[in-house]
């Protein structure tokens, strides 16, 4: 009997042993857990940065749509109140005016250049010297990187697919040629000459200030882009010719039609492909030697709907863009937002902004662009 209630402590002292450890592990563990979420707590959040939209450009933009760079954390408004507690302040060249130059509230405050024009519109704006620390551009070289457009992607459920089958584009051509919108008549990159040069040699329709040939009264206003997609996949091609032939340049004549079902004519080839555009998804001026040429290759895929389809087959991969708008906010916006939060203390000052701008847009002259459309 003693044995037996011997052997009874035993087990009992042995259990007691082990829950005690038990106990223990689990208060330890859940003290070190209880410790690390307080930590955690108590970090302190990063410090929101304000970005004043100094200028009248932003005047018909909601400041609320650019407060989606939450996770960077940064304020954006036009009220100038704010200045003196402005992180970043930014400045549209097109609207600097010279009594209207603040000076710098404290040494850290970035002052922004902001254009979105080739230099051709921008070297005659007045813009003070020693003045600004960053240029914002669609220009990849710029301080603060602004794409004028969106950007292809490969495609999810919440990006729009495109078309790209013989039932969904080539039962829509109305008419064998190139549409195109077109209000700037005489421009730096000579598209005026080109397009003349085209129309002797394939139905050429333009619409806007530099109407030629017009068809029909398209009523499409500059507002209604689903009457201006409609009309514009009528046609085989349309033009996307800029009015300057600068790196990275590409503005609304591109992207805002560019997931239409007719194919892009661009000036230089180059220019597409360095920012990521599908190579095979828009015909390129600069790929043929004279007009003639280019225009009996666009008879040729209009008569041959498998070759001109073939201009849609990126479209099959699943590439799409994301939509423009919010593009915009990823990445011009809220990089500047970035770029303040994690260089705050760079001491750059730009001598003079106009000669910079022209430098890293290398752009073709207007004589050389003259010449080229002449002779093409």
């Amino acid at each position: 009997m003693l044995i037996y209630t011997r052997k009874s402590l035993y087990y009992v002292l042995i259990f007691a042993t082990l829950f005690c450890t038990i106990l223990y592990i689990s208060f330890y563990n859940n003290l070190f857990t209880q410790e690390y979420i307080k930590k955690f707590d108590v970090t302190p959040k990063l410090e929101r940065k304000r970005i004043l939209m100094y200028t009248k450009y932003f005047l018909t933009e909601e400041v609320k749509m650019f407060n989606k760079c939450e996770p960077i954390n940064c304020e954006f408004t036009r009220d100038k109140k704010l200045f003196s507690t402005s992180d970043g302040v930014v400045f549209h060249f097109a609207d600097i005016e010279k009594d209207d130059l603040p000076t710098r509230a404290f040494p850290s405050q970035k002052f922004v250049y902001f254009a979105l024009e080739a230099p051709f519109s921008t070297i005659y704006r007045f813009s003070p010297d020693n003045y600004f620390n960053w240029i914002m551009s669609y220009n990849n070289k710029s301080d603060v990187k602004f794409e004028y457009g969106t950007k292809w992607i490969k495609s999810d459920g919440n990006h729009k697919r495109l078309n790209y089958t013989y039932d969904a584009i080539i039962p829509k051509k109305l008419y064998k040629g190139i549409v195109g919108y077109i209000s700037n008549c005489y421009t730096n990159s000579a598209r005026e000459l080109v397009i003349r040069k085209l129309e002797k040699y394939i139905q050429v329709n333009i619409y806007g200030n530099c109407h030629i040939n017009p068809i029909s009264n398209n009523t499409c206003n500059a507002s209604d882009y689903k009457c201006e997609e409609n009309f514009i996949n009528n046609y085989y091609f349309y033009f996307a010719l800029e009015n300057a032939i600068c790196n990275n340049y590409i503005t609304e004549k591109y992207w805002k039609r560019f997931t239409f079902d007719s194919i892009p004519i661009v000036m230089k080839r180059n220019i597409y492909t360095d920012v990521g555009i599908p190579n095979s998804s828009f015909i390129a001026v600069d790929d043929f030697k004279t007009s003639k040429q280019m225009a009996n290759y666009l008879h040729y895929l209009i008569n041959n709907p498998s070759e001109y389809l073939k201009y849609f087959e990126h479209r099959k991969e699943n590439i799409t863009v994301i939509q423009e708008s919010d593009y915009d906010l990823i990445n011009g916006i809220c990089d500047l937002c970035s770029k303040i939060r994690q260089n705050i203390d760079d001491k750059k000052i730009i001598k003079n902004v106009n000669p910079i701008y022209s430098d890293i847009n290398k752009c073709i002259p207007s004589n050389v662009m003259s010449d080229f459309a002449n002779n093409w």
